[in-house]
């Protein structure tokens, strides 16, 4: 994992308030009641503020953000497109 990852999944952690998210990169972040619509928005705003991946909600599934191994890969593909630009 390197480090826009890592810092993605400790931003994840914080908008949660649950520290289970980064050890467990399986997590359903929604069946444990730990992201929502709302979080969601907070997440991406978060994202971009701290990381300067831009991600729009629109652009983004319910299965991409649906545990932290998928929130991870999201902002490492989405960062890797953003440097190819």
């Amino acid at each position: 994992m390197d480090a826009i990852e890592s810092r993605a999944l400790e931003i994840l952690a914080e908008v949660c308030e649950d520290s289970r998210v980064l050890e467990d990169p399986g997590l359903d972040l929604y069946r444990e009641n730990l992201l929502d619509s709302f979080a969601l928005v907070q997440l991406l705003e978060a994202l971009e503020d701290e990381l300067g991946v831009e991600i729009w909600l629109t652009q983004v599934k319910r299965e991409e953000t649906a545990t932290p191994g998928q929130v991870a890969a999201l902002v490492r593909r989405l960062a890797a497109e953003g440097r190819e630009q």
